[in-house]
């Protein structure tokens, strides 16, 4: 996975890769179809069948941002699947449970509502940089 993160950009192949491996990502966490353009740093109003499009190759509008988001969330993952071992259902549902340490919001709200700072908040949160 991370190898794709360290390139500033990304061949045809890898861009499809990426964009499935977030997506699958998405799916875990059940994230609406509406909100998934906003995680990646594409427009608000980017209809999430356009995600079907950059998953088969088409370039990003910004692929430094996508590449920013992709990278974020793909960490978060990775945290979050490391303070429920061996139950990833937990770790799923961890994500879309409100919280006091996010203002009673979830995790994934606040990364819907701050963008890259928020998601950068839930992951310092999940490594303990934030207590």
């Amino acid at each position: 996975m991370s190898y794709f993160l360290s390139q500033q950009s990304l061949d045809h192949e890898e861009r499809g890769e990426l964009v499935t491996m977030v997506l699958d990502v998405f799916q875990h966490w059940g994230v609406p179809k509406e909100a998934q353009p906003v995680l990646l740093g594409l427009p608000e109003k980017t209809a999430p069948r356009t995600l079907l499009k950059y998953q088969q190759g088409s370039p990003f509008p910004n692929e430094a941002d996508f590449i920013a988001h992709a990278e974020i969330i793909l960490k978060i993952y990775r945290a979050v699947q490391t303070l429920f071992p061996g139950n990833a259902n937990m770790a799923n549902y961890w994500m879309s449970t409100d919280s006091y340490q996010f203002n009673n919001h979830c995790p994934l709200e606040v990364m819907y509502q701050q963008g890259l700072a928020g998601m950068q908040e839930v992951l310092d949160h999940i490594n303990g940089d934030s207590w």
